[in-house]
């Protein structure tokens, strides 16, 4: 695995450099599943649209169905120090970093994956 990553950018670049972009794809889609937020179908593929999509179903979560996406921080295994590490104050400004973790992670469960 390449070295640890500052943004999500560098996520979706390394996937994409590895070809396994579309693998990252398929786990967040099993994981977007298993919590039952989003209907699979709608979920973009080019990586800047990716990106855009999750933020928002991310921000809608938060709003308006805050259980599910703790539930989604669970079943992706999202890091609970680096949670506690996010600055923001305010669900607009933190759901960026939000998004990085839940990427960098699912990159890690795809790239071990791969490794076996």
């Amino acid at each position: 695995m390449s070295g640890e990553f500052t943004n999500i950018e560098g996520v979706l670049a390394e996937a994409q450099n590895q070809n396994y972009y579309d693998l990252l794809i398929k786990q967040l889609s099993k994981d977007l599943m298993r919590v039952g937020v989003v209907q699979v179908s709608e979920m973009p593929c080019a990586p800047i649209d990716l990106k855009v999509w999750l933020e928002n179903v991310l921000l809608e979560l938060i709003k308006y169905d805050f259980d599910s996406y703790l539930q989604l921080l669970y079943v992706v295994d999202v890091s609970e120090k680096e949670m506690r590490n996010l600055t923001a104050s305010l669900p607009e400004e933190m759901v960026e970093d939000v998004v990085f973790l839940i990427l960098k992670r699912e990159w890690q469960k795809v790239w071990f994956r791969s490794k076996l």
